[in-house]
Parts: structure tokens; C-alpha cells; sequence
């Protein structure tokens, strides 16, 4: 009988938490419990006292995981936001295997009663060291004993599911000076979603969303990853339609540009610009709509029943402004680079924004940016919050 009560409650699989955010444990205990991602937001919002006039909404509502791909120029892909953005760090795999034939056993398997010869089965021996894995040249033998363990926790992943998203990447450094962090060979030039089989899909966005966008004075790209942050919310369908929607003058579109230059945004020797930076925008919400033209784009598309208004390969100037107006950003050492005649030229006007250093990096200084977004957008009314009993 104690042995039966100790089995019931040791949990059927084991979750790792190391590294966790306990908002993100939260947020998925509450999706969990209610059944719905929203909900989980609500109550967080709810608990934490969150104005009412701040909405926070998922791109997607869904509660499964979603993956995405990133083409490069040099027609390469890397698979999943991980290896994209921050490659995992040492793990404590083994640095070498070695494969040596044992005697084939039988299995359902085997080769045809009219074949010679038979394969060896595969057993691998290895060694204490630790292993650095490239993103970009895995060894195989080495995958395959990470993902083997990780299938092994129930649930984690769907059978079949592509290597690299059955991996986990619990240990990983974004710093530019992390040895791990190393360069893509060539710029990124298209991010798309996959399903857990690689194949592309094509999103719908949340409704919600659509109507927020829509009914919104401005619309302000914040600081962020550009590849696999920003880029993933703008290419979900309906999501470009909705912000180029927003024609009036006083609907301003800005992108505060990033502080530093990353991974996604290299390689070093040939780093992004803040016109690269409006140029992928652009493009992202082209895609939305179901325009494509890069490298990765299969010219024979469905089509996703929506309206074509992609960039013209002459970058016409209404089109770029459809979805970039103004472009805040620093200038200094190790910030993406600002050309403002090129971005004249597109339509896009650039608001210089005084920072500060922080760790010797360059940073945004809050009053300085609330300021030029004042200055952009107009100043917005003071909201008492209903616990504010001083009348202030």
C-alpha cells in the first residue's frame, strides 16, 4: 500500500526549473489552470495592479507552442527563436563519441530476406569533457543523446518533432562577448513560422489585437529583438492590413531603435542599420498581407485571402511610411548606425534621443525618451489610479 501511494504522488515527469522567471511560471500556472492565455493575463494584471487602461494582449491566441525559422542571405536556415537569438551555452555532453558496430540483433526492421548484408547497430562511447555546441554544425551523435533525454519527459515535445525544437536551452548568454554568442555567416533575411514537423504555416492573429491596432492613435515598435520578438508579431496575418490602415498625419508609427547590436542583427562585419532595421519592418508586414520576395519565399504560394501590398523593389516612400514614420534613436559607440538622408528619402523622420551609460553600454534615459515620444506623439493625460487617495 506504501509503495502504491508513494508512486501516485511522485509526479509522472520532471520540469527543470532552473532559470525560470517567476512571472513566466505564473503566467503558464494560471493558463494551465483556467484554460486560457488571456485569462492568465488578466489575472496577473489583476494582481499586480495593472491600470485598466493598459491592455496586454497576445499576438496569438493559443495555448500551444509556436516556432519559428530564419532564412539567411546565404540560403541557410537555423530552426527555432533559441538558436536564433542565443545559442545554448557549454552543456555537460560529452566532447567526443565515438560509433563502434555492435553484432546486428534481430528487429522488426530488418532489410529484405534478399539483402547480403545487414547494418550495424550504432553504440556510442564517450568521454567526460565538456562540449561546445554550434548552433549552426551540431554534431549529430551529440543531438541525438540531448533530444533523447529530453523525449524521455512526458509531454515535452510532439513525436516527430525536428531536433532542434526537442532540444532544451536552459543555458544561454545574449552578451555580444559570450563565447557562445557566435556570429551568423550572413544577415537574416525572413523569419516564418513552422509547425513541430518544419513545415511553414501561416498564423492568424489574435482578434483582439487586429481591433487594438486599429482603433490606435499611434503605434511605437519598442526595444527589443528585432528577429524574433518584433519581426514574429508583424508577419501573423492581419496584423500589416491593420497598421497600414492607419493613414491619418497625426497616426504616427515609431520604432525605438535598439541601444546595441546582437546576433540577430550582425554579423559583425556587417551589422544592421536603423534603414535595415525599417526595411525589415516593412517587409514583415508586407508578408502579413501575403506579399513575399526574399530568398526564402516559395513564389508558388497559396493564397491566404488577403490583399497584396508588398514593397516595391524600388521602396516607394508611401509604401515604407504605411508602416514606419519616425525612428528614435542614440548615437555613440556600439549603437546600430543612422543614416537620416537615406531614411528621408523614405518618408521615415529620425529623433535624436540623449542616453546614458550603464555597465559602460549606452542606454535610453527614461525622461529623455518619454520626452521625444511627447514630442512625436503628443502628451498624454495624466491617469490617477482609483488607489491614489491623496488627490494628486
Amino acid at each position: 500500500m506504501n509503495m502504491e501511494i508513494v508512486k501516485r504522488v511522485r509526479p509522472s515527469s520532471i520540469f527543470n526549473f532552473a532559470k525560470a522567471s517567476i512571472g513566466n511560471l505564473f503566467l503558464t500556472g494560471s493558463r494551465l489552470f483556467t484554460g486560457s492565455l488571456e485569462s492568465a493575463i488578466y489575472l496577473l494584471s489583476t494582481i499586480c495592479a495593472v491600470p485598466s487602461t493598459v491592455a496586454t494582449l497576445p499576438a496569438i491566441n493559443s495555448n500551444f507552442t509556436h516556432h519559428i525559422s530564419a532564412g539567411l542571405e546565404d540560403g541557410s536556415q537555423i530552426t527555432g527563436q533559441n538558436a536564433i537569438s542565443h545559442p545554448s551555452a557549454p552543456t555537460s555532453l560529452p566532447d567526443t563519441a565515438t560509433v563502434m558496430p555492435e553484432a546486428p540483433s534481430p528487429s522488426p526492421f530488418t532489410p529484405s530476406s534478399t539483402s547480403s548484408t545487414s547494418t550495424p547497430t550504432p553504440i556510442i562511447t564517450t568521454t567526460s569533457a565538456t562540449l561546445l555546441l554550434n548552433p549552426l554544425r551540431e554534431d549529430a551523435q551529440n543531438v541525438l543523446r540531448e533530444t533523447e533525454a529530453h523525449d524521455r519527459i512526458e509531454d515535452a515535445t510532439l513525436p516527430g518533432s525536428l531536433p532542434s525544437l526537442r532540444k532544451p536551452y536552459l543555458t544561454f548568454s545574449k552578451s555580444a562577448s559570450s563565447p557562445n554568442t557566435n556570429d551568423l555567416p550572413t544577415r537574416i533575411s525572413r523569419i516564418w513560422y513552422i509547425n513541430p514537423y518544419g513545415h511553414e504555416i501561416y498564423p492568424l492573429s489574435n482578434p483582439k489585437v487586429v481591433a487594438a491596432i486599429s482603433h490606435s492613435i499611434s503605434i511605437i515598435y519598442s526595444i527589443g529583438s528585432l528577429y524574433t520578438s518584433l519581426i514574429p508579431s508583424l508577419i501573423l496575418r492581419g496584423v500589416g492590413q491593420a497598421i497600414s490602415s492607419l493613414s491619418s498625419p497625426a497616426q504616427q508609427k515609431i520604432l525605438i531603435l535598439n541601444s546595441t547590436l546582437d546576433r540577430e542583427t550582425g554579423p559583425s562585419s556587417n551589422p544592421l542599420t536603423a534603414t535595415d532595421f525599417v526595411r525589415a519592418i516593412a517587409r514583415a508586414c508586407a508578408e502579413s498581407q501575403g506579399h513575399f520576395n526574399t530568398l526564402h519565399s516559395n513564389k508558388n504560394r497559396i493564397d491566404l485571402g488577403v490583399e497584396v501590398a508588398g514593397i516595391d523593389p524600388n521602396e516607394d516612400v508611401n509604401e515604407v511610411r504605411k508602416y514606419v514614420t519616425h525612428v528614435l534613436y542614440l548615437e555613440g559607440e556600439g549603437v546600430p548606425k543612422v543614416n537620416k538622408t537615406e531614411l528621408a528619402a523614405l518618408g521615415v523622420e529620425c529623433v535624436r534621443v540623449y542616453g546614458r551609460r550603464v555597465d559602460g553600454m549606452l542606454r535610453y534615459d527614461e525622461a529623455g525618451l518619454v520626452g521625444a515620444l511627447e514630442a512625436v506623439v503628443g502628451k498624454a493625460e495624466v491617469i490617477r489610479s482609483r488607489r491614489n487617495t491623496s488627490r494628486q
